[in-house]
């Protein structure tokens, strides 16, 4: 398939050094709420060392899939593969599709248009009739959005009446598992992606799962080749996803964060429009004053370039982390 090269400018949060100098003394005031991962991740096991000297082992790789299916509930009829991050995915499905109409319910993660479009499919809107793909983040980035698993089904119905695929972004998913839709990765024509690296908290781990038909699954893995994830990251996903009372332990203080938060925003006037357990997203007239806000106070958060009354904040972990947001929301009292 013909390519087509956007070359677009990618900007996304967590990477501090858009704003400051790099290195560890440039960076060390800044408190980072500009993405949705958690901040206090998952505690990393010590690891045997051949798991670092080792190529990645087959077992143990079916051993993560499996634990993988058991924590996400999924259905018997759909494989369970993982990858190297949910982003990985959204990189590489778009090759395995003939040119194709996209609906991407949006607006939602760029990467998902960014990458259908680098590879010639067509970004349609759901006015300008039917689409061979849909593709649907639940709960959304960066609204918060979230669609019923019962409208999701009719969704996934009417696209196999029209012989075609549904795409579900399940990324933040892990905060509300009992709304998951992961049933529907069981049918013929769905795929549902899963990121490790958010509610985990170890995002520069790298993993995540696609999960869907074997047909598909199968393409996707020859495409990847052999070693798509690292033997670290098998064994540390393992660990993480067995361990459900650290899993039930911190959805409570995630949820009791955000509630947090909640009451912060609200006493400074701002306007809460959607968001998740993992960030919350304001809707201002004055925005940009907003984002400068905080960086004056060396907390970085997210805005948008085609949203430009948006402001994302990710959930802080550490009391002196919620003072500090106090402290900068303050300066609007007094203006």
């Amino acid at each position: 398939m013909t390519r087509i090269d956007l070359s677009p400018q990618r900007r996304h949060g967590g990477d501090l050094s858009d704003i400051v100098m790099s290195g560890p003394s440039a960076r060390a005031g800044w408190l980072d709420l500009s993405t949705g991962i958690n901040p206090l991740g998952y505690p990393v096991p010590e690891l045997d060392p051949s798991v670092w000297q080792s190529l990645p082992n087959k077992e143990r790789l079916n051993s993560l899939c499996s634990t993988a299916r058991d924590y996400y509930a999924a259905p018997d009829g759909a494989t369970v593969m993982g990858i190297a991050g949910s982003q990985m995915a959204i990189q590489s499905l778009p090759a395995l599709f003939p040119k194709s109409r996209v609906h991407i319910y949006g607006p939602t993660y760029s990467e998902h248009e960014t990458c259908w479009r680098y590879w010639g499919h067509e970004i349609v809107s759901d006015t300008e009739g039917p689409a061979e793909i849909k593709i649907i983040v639940n709960p959304n980035n960066p609204d918060g959005r979230l669609l019923t698993a019962e409208t999701l089904t009719e969704i996934a119905e009417r696209q196999t009446a029209a012989n075609g695929w549904l795409i579900l972004d399940e990324a933040y998913m892990d905060l509300y598992p009992e709304l998951s839709a992961i049933s529907l990765s069981g049918r013929s024509n769905t795929i549902v992606l899963k990121s490790f690296g958010k509610f985990f908290g170890l995002a520069g781990l790298r993993l995540g799962f696609v999960i869907g038909p074997a047909s598909i699954m199968q393409c996707l893995k020859d495409q990847l080749g052999p070693w798509s994830l690292s033997g670290p990251a098998i064994e540390i996903g393992i660990h993480a996803l067995s361990d459900g009372p650290w899993q039930d332990k911190t959805r409570k203080r995630l949820a009791d964060g955000a509630a947090q938060m909640d009451k912060l925003l609200i006493e400074a006037g701002l306007r809460i429009v959607g968001g998740t357990n993992l960030f919350h997203l304001v809707e201002s007239d004055q925005a940009r004053s907003l984002f400068d806000l905080f960086f004056d106070h060396q907390i970085y958060v997210r805005k948008f370039q085609r949203f430009p009354r948006w402001i994302r904040i990710g959930i802080p972990s550490a009391v002196s982390d919620f003072e500090r947001c106090h402290m900068a929301l303050q300066s609007l009292y007094s203006k």
